[in-house]
């Protein structure tokens, strides 16, 4: 993890720099032209550095024979690549590469950051009166697939296990690593049959249009929600789900504010302002492209995660709109998933990708490589494996031979 901020203050001649935001899952590489900037590079406390400076170590003392780049020593110690061009060695920022998003040696790393960085945590005692509302509440809420809704996402899904299943065969033989590109392009019919089959037929070769177990589920629990004077913000990435649902707790007599990108941001955040934030609404459906950053949402206590995302903090930044000074209560987190489906496996990326960002923070002492990272390809694996093994059930043999 690293440190991205809104602002960025010089404060003197020692460039001592405040950094004002949230602390986001960035690459490990990410740090090092911060570092540089802030407290120089190739100095003692310091030892990298940027460019074609060198690394600065004590053995210079009596000779400088097979001096190395300092940008080509933080690679080695921290950055995790499983294949790079040249170029991108060069500068670690162009250039093709294949990069593994966790942290090499997580003790040396937080060891070399804890010298120019310091942070103050919510939970400190000295801050906590100022900082805001407790951490929030998370928990998983699996249910259980409609018998046709099941069929018709296992033909996409078997189609992904069975491509995947190929290429990693014939990657094996010419000794190549994932294109995740290409992964991510492939399975996204598995993930729109999922959750939002009547909205797309790609890879299922037509559309399923009666409400899903999870779409029923959200309307009611949101009407539930609603009834009980909460205010909640239901994310998903998909604006035709948000749609659907805001036409359904509309037959319920629930207000449902939308927050797309198919509105301008004028036109959407007056809506957000009048109807959710200082008004009568109780739901907000939002996408998660337009809302995790940049906003002040206090006046929400429930979330509900509709979809998973690829990104860790894209769903950090989602929640984060709620936990605001101003956030009197402690907030609910809710992440709906269909029994063996492709959400959780996504799930499974995001929480050790969150690991591996969060192991570079606050708390990551102790923890090994081994405890945060697990490579997306074995989470892969595990999800065609089970779904090769789900495609021989009685609802998947019923839609073929409808087919």
């Amino acid at each position: 993890g690293s440190l991205q901020s809104r602002a960025l203050t010089r404060l003197s001649a020692r460039k001592l720099y405040i950094c004002d935001g949230t602390p986001i899952g960035n690459y490990p590489r990410d740090i090092l032209p911060l570092a540089a900037a802030a407290v120089g590079g190739g100095v003692a406390h310091q030892p990298y550095d940027i460019r074609n400076g060198i690394y600065l170590e004590r053995r210079l003392l009596e000779s400088c024979n097979g001096a190395i780049r300092g940008i080509d020593q933080f690679r080695d110690n921290h950055v995790c690549l499983e294949w790079c061009t040249n170029e991108f060695k060069d500068d670690l920022r162009q250039g093709a590469k294949r990069e593994i998003p966790k942290i090499n040696n997580v003790v040396a790393f937080r060891a070399w950051a804890g010298t120019f960085v310091q942070r103050r945590l919510r939970n400190e005692p000295e801050v906590a009166p100022y900082a805001g509302c407790p951490v929030p509440v998370e928990r998983t809420v699996t249910l259980e697939w409609d018998r046709d809704h099941f069929a018709h996402y296992l033909k996409p899904a078997v189609d992904f296990a069975q491509w995947f299943e190929r290429d990693r065969k014939s990657r094996d033989l010419e000794g190549k690593g994932s294109n995740l590109v290409a992964i991510l392009a492939r399975i996204s019919a598995t993930i729109q049959a999922a959750n939002q089959p009547h909205a797309s037929d790609k890879g299922a070769g037509c559309r399923y249009m009666p409400l899903t177990s999870k779409q029923r589920y959200a309307i009611q629990r949101l009407t539930e929600l609603s009834s009980q004077g909460h205010k909640t913000i239901l994310y998903a990435t998909s604006p035709a789900v948000l749609e659907r649902l805001q036409q359904e707790l509309a037959k319920k007599g629930v207000e449902a504010v939308l927050f797309t990108g198919k509105d301008t941001v004028q036109a959407r955040t007056k809506r957000l302002d009048e109807r959710f934030r200082f008004g009568p609404a109780p739901v907000l459906l939002a996408s998660l492209g337009v809302s995790q950053r940049g906003l002040n949402l206090e006046q929400a206590n429930h979330i509900i995660f509709y979809n998973r995302d690829w990104q860790a903090d894209t769903e950090a930044q989602a929640i984060a709109r709620t936990t605001r000074p101003d956030q009197k209560l402690i907030v609910q987190v809710e992440y709906l998933l269909l029994v063996g489906g492709i959400d959780l496996y996504m799930g499974q990326v995001v929480d050790w990708k969150k690991a591996a960002a969060d192991s570079g923070l606050d708390y990551g002492d102790g923890v090994t490589n081994t405890d945060v990272f697990t490579h997306m390809d074995a989470v892969l694996e595990a999800f065609c494996r089970d779904t090769l093994g789900m495609s021989s059930t009685e609802a998947f043999r019923a839609y073929c031979s409808a087919a």
